[in-house]
């Protein structure tokens, strides 16, 4: 479900036009392109941690 996310995020934050140069985000709609698909990748890689039972 996460990854599925995280493609449909990246797929129309570059439907958008907007740039996916992260040092150079000029608007924020691109700042909050940029949050989101840092949440949703932070979340990803976090529940694909196993911890020892």
């Amino acid at each position: 479900m996460l990854t599925t996310l995280l493609v449909i995020v990246l797929i129309d934050w570059r439907a958008t036009g907007q740039t996916m140069d992260v040092e150079r985000i000029a608007t924020i709609q691109a700042e909050i392109w940029n949050w989101t698909t840092t949440l949703l990748s932070n979340t990803l890689g976090a529940s694909a941690v196993k911890f020892p039972p």
